[in-house]
C-alpha cells in the first residue's frame, strides 16, 4: 500500500521485518505494529487542542520513526507513507515535499507535525468545507491530513515547473 504513496519498498526492505530474531528490523516491525494498534483510537490529527496532547497522542508514531536509525532503507518518511495508508486520519505524510514546504529537515519528524498541526489549526475551517466534498479512490472520506499533502504536493509540484 505504501508504494502508492511513490514509496519503493521491495522484499530487501520488508523480509527483514518478519525473519526470526530480535534485531533492529524485528523491532521496527514491532514499533510500527504497536502504532497501527494505538493510533487505530486516536482522534483526528487537528482535533487535538494542543501540539502537546498531539505528541503523546502518537508516541507510538515516534518510536517507529526513532526504530529506522538501524533498520537499511527505512527512514521516517518511509514510516509515514506505511503507516499513513492505514492511519490517514492521524499520521502526516513526512516526505521531501512535505518538509520543504515547511521549511524542516529529514530528522525534524516533532517539529514538522508541529507546524502542520499548527497551519490546521488555521485553516481548518475551509479545508473540512473542501474535504467533505471528496472521497478516496477506496470510498473513504477524505481526511484533513491527506488534504493538506495533497495541496502540498500540488503547490511544490507547480513551483519546481516555473
Amino acid at each position: 500500500m505504501a508504494n502508492l504513496l511513490s514509496l519503493k519498498l521491495g522484499w530487501e526492505e520488508v523480509v527483514p521485518l518478519f525473519a526470526e530474531g530480535d534485531g533492529p528490523a524485528q523491532s521496527l516491525r514491532e514499533k510500527l505494529n504497536l502504532a497501527l494498534t494505538d493510533l487505530a483510537v486516536t482522534e483526528h490529527f487537528e482535533d487535538y487542542d494542543s501540539v502537546e496532547k498531539l505528541e503523546t497522542a502518537v508516541a507510538s508514531l515516534a518510536a517507529a520513526n526513532a526504530a529506522t536509525t538501524m533498520v537499511k532503507n527505512w527512514t521516517p518518511t518511509t514510516v509515514s507513507k506505511v503507516l499513513h495508508r492505514r492511519r490517514p486520519h492521524i499520521v502526516p505524510l513526512n516526505d521531501s515535499y512535505v518538509r520543504a514546504f515547511y521549511c524542516v529537515k529529514t530528522t525534524e519528524s516533532k517539529l514538522l507535525r508541529e507546524t502542520l498541526w499548527r497551519d490546521l489549526q488555521r485553516n481548518k475551517e475551509w479545508m473540512s468545507e473542501l474535504a467533505s466534498t471528496a472521497w478516496t479512490a477506496d470510498g473513504r472520506k477524505l481526511t484533513l491530513l491527506r488534504l493538506a499533502d495533497i495541496l502540498i504536493w500540488m503547490d511544490m509540484r507547480s513551483r519546481s515547473r516555473n
